[in-house]
């Protein structure tokens, strides 16, 4: 596995819950394998989670402010 690219150390990849609040809304996904560095700690999330948890929060936001498109 590649160096972290912030400090340079040992990267593992390790399993954990993802927690993300966008706009007052929380959206969770468990179990998910990210890449974290032994040095300075930084996590490297899977390329389209953040992107994926972005669209489910764009949905629901729409749902709250106009219900009959949910």
């Amino acid at each position: 596995m590649k160096p972290c690219t912030f400090c340079g150390g040992k990267v593992i990849e390790i399993k954990q819950d993802v927690k993300r609040i966008i706009s007052g809304i929380t959206i969770i996904r468990k179990n998910i394998k990210v890449k974290k560095c032994t040095s300075c700690g930084q996590r490297f999330y899977p390329g389209g989670l953040m992107l994926d948890i972005a669209e489910e929060a764009q949905k629901l936001l729409k749902r709250r402010f106009d219900p009959a498109t949910g």
